[in-house]
């Protein structure tokens, strides 16, 4: 438990009034206010583990997608122009995907799969993180000079 005035780890707190305000301090804290009572600790909580289910895949466009896009019309024997024609798009739409600088709507991606026979989509799983970080919160004693 830590003391909300000096942010000190203790292991029993104490409830006192400081200028209106209730606040769970230490015992070195409790000088600053007016003494109420003494604060129990809370009882641990049982929790029941739930069985993890495996994370689900996500699919994702290919980081590559325009190096596939590339390779797949050079293979057909295509120019931007002509492929521009068979997707209803302009010619720089197709060099701005060629070159990676537009990413295309599902939309788009589900024409260009369909019309040039190539996957741009791929599974991925997820990253799980488990960083467990101090916490960081500011106390009162942060903020507020005490005057003795």
């Amino acid at each position: 438990m830590e003391c909300e005035l000096c942010g000190r780890k203790t292991g029993e707190l104490f409830l006192v009034e400081v200028e209106g305000v209730k606040l769970q301090v230490c015992r070195n804290c409790t000088k600053h206010g007016k003494f109420i009572c003494k604060v129990r600790e809370p009882k641990p909580v049982q929790t029941r583990k739930v069985n993890e289910q495996p994370a689900e895949k996500e699919i994702m466009l290919a980081p590559d997608y325009g190096d596939r896009i590339r390779k797949k019309r050079n293979k057909l024997g295509l120019k931007r122009e002509d492929l521009a024609k068979k997707l209803n798009e302009t010619e720089s739409v197709i060099r701005r995907l060629e070159h990676g600088d537009m990413v295309p709507d599902d939309k788009l991606v589900n024409k260009i799969e369909k019309t040039l026979r190539i996957k741009l989509r791929e599974e991925y799983e997820p990253v799980k993180t488990s960083e467990k970080r101090e916490s960081q919160t500011l106390t009162l004693g942060d903020i507020v000079k005490i005057k003795k």
